[in-house]
């Protein structure tokens, strides 16, 4: 899973709802618009049904703890689906979007998942001007370290 940016518009997607975030790639599929997840979205990439949308560009940032920094510096719409929302700075707080039971004063909510207002948000913000050098990490393998030692006592 790639962690650089690709050029073009995008979106970033934190929090834990994979419901939204399915959602959302499907109104953004052919849109030009890339998806990008943001902390604990990052075990989204390793479902096969998500992964298959090519526009799920990878992950961007890391813990939901340094979002104030990462989110100023996002240069696209950011959707939270679920807690772990800061106070926005209002260098970004016109492009923060919530969705379900998170909310935030002063900031646009998302009603019955029309992310119609998340993706317009996007196309008008500047995206990224330029691909990243490519980096990536390897995610979706948790459950070979689990079956690997199930069955075995934890008492030695």
């Amino acid at each position: 899973m790639r962690t650089t940016p690709i050029r073009g518009k995008a979106i970033l997607v934190t929090g834990h709802d994979l419901k939204d975030l399915e959602e959302l790639l499907k109104q953004t599929e052919g849109s030009g618009v890339q998806v990008y997840t943001h902390g604990e979205m990052l075990p989204a990439h390793g479902y096969p049904g998500l992964r298959r949308y090519a526009h799920l560009a990878g992950n961007y940032g890391g813990a939901w703890q340094d979002q104030r920094k990462e989110f100023d510096a996002f240069p696209g719409a950011i959707l939270f689906t679920t807690n772990c929302l800061q106070t926005p700075r209002d260098s970004y707080k016109a492009r923060v979007f919530t969705t379900g039971l998170v909310a935030f004063p002063g900031v646009h909510h998302v009603e019955r998942r029309d992310f119609s207002p998340v993706i317009a948000a996007a196309n008008a913000a500047p995206g990224f001007t330029a691909d990243a050098p490519e980096r990536h990490i390897t995610v979706g393998f948790g459950h070979q370290a689990v079956l690997g030692v199930a069955g075995r006592s934890s008492r030695r």
